[in-house]
C-alpha cells in the first residue's frame, strides 16, 4: 500500500454498521472488499513466483465470495484475516531479495486457518 493510500485508509471516515450505534467499526463487506485488494496486490507481487501466486489466487478466489455478517466476531475475524495479508505482502518484499519462501508459505497457511475459523 502506498504511503497515500496509507494515509487515506487513516483519516477516512469510519462507515457505521447498520443496526448499531458504533461508527468505528467498518461493515464486513466493506472490510472483505479491502482483504480482496490486498490479496490482489500480493498476487501481482508474487509475478516472480508462479507457484506462490497461483496459491494467492486460489485464495483471494475463495475469499471474495464468502458472506457478509453483522456480527462482531466475524468482523473481528475478517480484520484479522487482512492483519494476516499485510504479513504477507512484507514477506513477499522480503522473499525476492532472499528467494527464502518459508515466511510466505507461513503467511499463506495462516490465511487459510484463519478463512477457515471465519
Amino acid at each position: 500500500m502506498g504511503l497515500g493510500k496509507a494515509i487515506k485508509r487513516i483519516f477516512a471516515t469510519p462507515k457505521k454498521v447498520e443496526g448499531t450505534n458504533d461508527t468505528k467499526v467498518l461493515k464486513d463487506e466493506d472490510i472483505i472488499a479491502e482483504n480482496v485488494k490486498q490479496l490482489k496486490v500480493a498476487e501481482v507481487k508474487l509475478n516472480f513466483n508462479p507457484e506462490h501466486a497461483a496459491k494467492v489466487k486460489e485464495l483471494m478466489e475463495s475469499y471474495k465470495y464468502v458472506s457478509p455478517k453483522k456480527d462482531a466476531t466475524t468482523i473481528h475475524a475478517d480484520k484479522k484475516i487482512g492483519d494476516r495479508i499485510g504479513d504477507l505482502i512484507v514477506a513477499i518484499s522480503k522473499a525476492e531479495k532472499t528467494k527464502s519462501f518459508s515466511d510466505v508459505n507461513e503467511n499463506i497457511q495462516k490465511i487459510k486457518v484463519l478463512m477457515a475459523e471465519r
